[in-house]
């Protein structure tokens, strides 16, 4: 009798074996550990108490496939590429041809051989199912419990001890048992159609206008919106560092720093898009459904350039600068054996642009920065020491620190360069400076973004403002308005809207928001919040 019950349970057993099987692969393939199969297993359990409760055998058989399929193309994907499936793989199949497909499967076959297990478990599961079995209802209803309450139970431990709060539900859940078989095939195909949905906002946004309006002049103008990455606001001797970090900007006239400026996420995926657009953390979905900030300069008779270092966002996602006269991307280069980043040649693009015709021209520009390993900076500013660049096998506290120092001071080189270079002209200049996103720099590291309780230094950063004499002595008004807001609450909520009364460019009323703009007598502060790693849930900061 008690093999006949066990028998009973063989087949949603082989089954739930056959779903997990990937996970298996990855162990083995990619020293994952014990504790991620543990884990693996854990997360499964309830679909295991699914598949005891199926009853039905076109249900059940309708299952079993469903599962082969999932089953193998998650082990073929560990086996080629070293991860789990992702949406592109899967769109990848859709749109490849027949060509493409038989040339990929060719060049594959050799690995058809270890589908045999997997084919295997998926006969034995269909052999062994008996609609008819009877199974202990006691047991299977305690099952069905322990696997609920068990991996709820594992969650809460993991993200309140492990994670110490860092992690939400709404983030671990995707990120952490999603992403992984069982669940990660149906996961991923509903990560498709949010990609479908963004893809058809983005086609629709090509048309879209801001209806935008600017009094003619009859003096030239040349405005800079730059982003600079992974730069903290208390590491600029501008805003008080010990060390002379920014010794250029220190002594630069007309400039303001404004002292509390928060980025509104943590990741540069998320938070330039909310730099050049109307986008924020409660309605990040406008930077799909509308076009940037490029548009509305391009609307006033601007010519437009977008500047990029290397490969960095604004070079890919292109639908952000959608219109721009040119997008100009500036490849890494070596200079005395050393390997730098596009920031300095940012400094004279930008210097032939501007006097190559009498336009009046936007720019915008994103710098590769202090992008951790905070390398980007030549052997002259390599003034702090040890570090990565010259002291790479010593063992000090005080590598990440001074590496991260050199690269500012290398940075204040870049900014103070692009000012010069706009100072020359005589025309009504402004030039805007805010970084993506800070950075947690500690004695042995520092990164940014990975859990969802961001520390200050993470999202205080640098927001700074140079004006020319000829743009004070036409808007003296405004400049009176930013200097007495050098203390306000700021975000990358304000960062378009004033960009754009800068200029005194004036919006469609459905697209205004002069209460936004710190040169706005309409200006007022309001609750500031950072967009969680997982693009879609937010936090308060203030």
């Amino acid at each position: 009798m008690a093999t006949k019950e066990l028998k009973s349970f063989l087949s949603p057993i082989l089954l739930f074996t056959l779903a997990l099987y990937p996970n298996i692969a990855y162990f083995f393939t990619q020293d994952a550990g014990l504790s991620y199969l543990f884990t693996s297993l854990l997360y499964a359990l309830p679909l295991l108490s699914l598949l005891l409760l199926v009853r039905n055998k076109i249900i059940f058989y309708s299952l079993v496939f469903i599962i082969t399929i999932c089953t193998l193309l998650e082990y073929t994907t560990v086996i080629l590429f070293d991860n789990y499936v992702v949406s592109g793989n899967i769109l990848a199949i859709l749109m490849t041809d027949t060509t493409e497909g038989t040339e990929f499967i060719q060049a594959n076959v050799h690995i058809c051989w270890q589908w045999i297990p997997i084919l295997v478990l998926s006969a034995l599961s269909v052999y062994f199912y008996n609609v008819n079995a009877k199974r202990n209802i006691r047991i299977c209803i305690l099952f069905i419990l322990v696997s609920i309450i068990l991996p709820s139970v594992f969650v809460k431990y993991k993200i309140t001890n492990s994670y110490k709060n860092k992690l939400t539900y709404e983030y671990f859940i995707p990120t952490r048992i999603f992403n992984r078989p069982p669940y990660n095939v149906p996961y991923q195909i509903y990560n498709i159609t949010k990609i479908q949905q963004v893809k058809k906002s983005i086609k629709e946004a090509e048309n879209f206008t801001f209806n935008a309006s600017k009094q003619v002049s009859d003096k030239r103008e040349i405005h800079v919106l730059a982003i600079g990455e992974s730069m903290r606001f208390d590491k600029l001797s501008l805003n008080g560092y010990n060390r002379k970090t920014t010794p250029l900007l220190d002594s630069t006239k007309n400039l303001i720093s404004f002292n509390n400026y928060y980025s509104t996420a943590c990741l540069t995926m998320f938070s330039v898009p909310q730099v050049v657009t109307r986008a924020t953390p409660l309605n990040y979905e406008l930077n799909y459904k509308e076009k940037g900030i490029v548009q509305a300069f391009k609307e006033v008779g601007f010519k437009t350039y977008v500047i990029v270092a290397g490969g960095n966002l604004l070079s890919y996602e292109k639908y952000l600068t959608l219109g721009t006269d040119s997008l100009i991307v500036l490849p890494n280069k070596i200079i005395n054996g050393e390997e730098v980043s596009g920031d300095r040649d940012i400094v004279v693009k930008m210097d032939s642009l501007i006097k190559s015709s009498d336009d009046n021209i936007f720019f915008i520009v994103e710098f590769k920065g202090n992008h951790h390993p905070y390398t980007n900076y030549e052997s002259n500013y390599d003034i702090w020491k040890p570090n990565f660049k010259t002291s790479a096998n010593v063992k000090s506290d005080s590598l990440y620190i001074n590496a991260y120092d050199n690269s500012m001071l290398y940075q204040d080189w870049i900014l103070s360069g692009i000012i010069d270079k706009i100072k020359q002209q005589n025309t009504v200049s402004t030039f805007i400076f805010v970084s993506d996103h800070g950075e947690n720099i500690t004695p042995t590291g520092g990164g940014h973004g990975g859990d969802c309780s961001p520390i200050k230094t993470e999202y205080h950063v640098p927001f700074i403002f140079w004006y020319s004499d000829m743009y004070a002595s036409n808007f003296p008004k405004k400049i009176e308005l930013a200097n007495s807001r050098k203390d306000v609450r700021l975000n990358a909520d304000n960062i378009f809207y004033s960009v754009c009364d800068i200029a005194n460019i004036e919006l469609d009323s459905i697209y205004s928001h002069t209460d936004y703009s710190i040169f706005s007598e309409n200006f007022e502060e309001h609750d500031r919040y950072v967009l969680l790693p997982d693009g879609i849930n937010y936090i308060k900061v203030d």
